[in-house]
């Protein structure tokens, strides 16, 4: 159980800097970055509810839903159970 709190905490924490290291900032996708060759491919034509405008919402505002903080604690929990029964089983 402690690996699932551990893993959803570190999911939750880790999501933002990812994602700004992906290119997906406060300020608007970096130039150079993942996220800015992601927008070169399209010509900067993103479409509204596409990943990258979601990465984009949440590089620039954080987690702000409860349902998306929820799923990715979920997501979190759920990889760090699995890290952790792989550990333990194969001792």
């Amino acid at each position: 159980m402690l690996s699932g709190f551990v893993g959803g905490v570190v999911m939750v924490s880790a999501t933002r800097v990812l994602l700004y290291y992906l290119g997906f900032t406060r300020d608007g996708i970096s130039a150079g970055s993942y996220a800015g060759r992601i927008m070169a491919m399209s010509n900067g034509a993103v479409g509204k509810g596409s990943w990258t405008a979601i990465m984009q919402s949440i590089g620039a505002a954080g987690l702000r839903s409860y349902v998306a903080t929820a799923a990715t604690a979920a997501a979190g929990a759920f990889v760090g159970m699995l890290i952790h029964s792989i550990i333990i089983y194969s001792m």
